[in-house]
């Protein structure tokens, strides 16, 4: 079956925002220096995220200083391990995110929850004016592309092998365990170095530190993924994380191949709710009916 242009840009989209998300350990997946292509953008979705508005008393975001952590600075031996500790403690958190690639500018705004046995997120992702919703839930994906589904959502189930749409995004959904992350790249970070005084990140203070990850030891998943891009992939990238007191990634930025990609979390502790669609705002037929539409 042959991936259409719809399909190419959100797999673009999704991989950037989700794998991204996973930054408790990096991010450094091979669809952030593909250029999506506007004419394959879908119509604006209609159905709006599902997250709870932020409680300032239940969130991280009451800080006032900020640098090194209760465990002194970070470094490229506890980097992976302190921040990903500390994400997976907060459990929940709101992402805005954009790629500018090609002159091409995705955005996403959203959240994730990373309680149970699976991640759960809410995404909605606006490329060259158009835009689409996702929400991950109970081990499945919800898509919802505006006119192109209908007004609908597709539901995705990552094990339905024997579609290799649901392959494709089940391999992004996936991405999204943070603890997978850090496993697969705690042991391709080269240095971690401090650079210059706290800055303030939407109203917290954080310490930026940039990160160099060594792509021929990246392992897993992230592997396959860098393995897939071929010679468009650097011996190393750069990240420049800001990490606020408590070990909590507020901001993310990195150029990769032309591409570049910026993500920030806040709301660090805040009530989310993903919430997967009722069954009669599903699209019928699902993903194969989409795959075949897209041809």
């Amino acid at each position: 079956m042959r991936r259409g242009p719809l399909s190419g840009l959100v797999v673009t989209a999704v991989a950037a925002a989700l794998t991204v998300a996973g930054c408790s350990g990096g991010d450094s997946d091979s669809p952030k220096s593909s250029a999506p292509s506007a004419a394959a953008a879908s119509d604006a979705a209609t159905t709006s995220v599902d997250t709870t508005a932020p409680s300032a008393a239940a969130n991280a975001d009451d800080q006032s200083e900020a640098g090194a952590g209760s465990g002194g600075d970070l470094t490229a031996e506890n980097f992976a391990e302190r921040t990903a500790t500390a994400m997976r403690d907060a459990k929940t958190a709101k992402i805005s995110m954009t790629t500018t690639a090609a002159g091409q500018k995705i955005s996403v705004e959203g959240a994730m929850k990373m309680t149970g046995s699976t991640p759960e997120a809410t995404e909605k992702v606006t490329a060259a004016g158009k835009g689409f919703e996702i929400r991950m839930v109970d081990g499945l994906m919800y898509m919802n592309l505006g006119a192109t589904s209908k007004n609908k959502w597709i539901k995705i189930d990552p094990s339905d092998t024997s579609n290799p749409l649901a392959v494709q995004f089940g391999s992004t959904a996936q991405s999204t365990d943070l603890a997978a992350q850090v496993d697969q790249l705690k042991k391709a970070i080269t240095s971690v170095k401090k650079i210059g005084a706290p800055a303030t990140v939407d109203g917290v203070k954080a310490q930026e530190y940039d990160l160099v990850v060594d792509t021929a030891k990246v392992t897993g998943e992230a592997k396959e993924q860098l393995d897939a891009a071929g010679s468009a992939v650097p011996d190393s990238f750069t990240y420049k994380y800001w990490v606020d007191d408590k070990d909590l990634v507020r901001k993310v930025s990195t150029s990769v191949a032309g591409s570049d990609v910026e993500m920030k979390f806040s709301d660090w502790g805040a009530p989310v709710e993903v919430k997967a669609p009722a069954e009669s705002e599903l699209l019928p037929g699902g993903l194969g009916a989409l795959s075949s539409a897209a041809g």
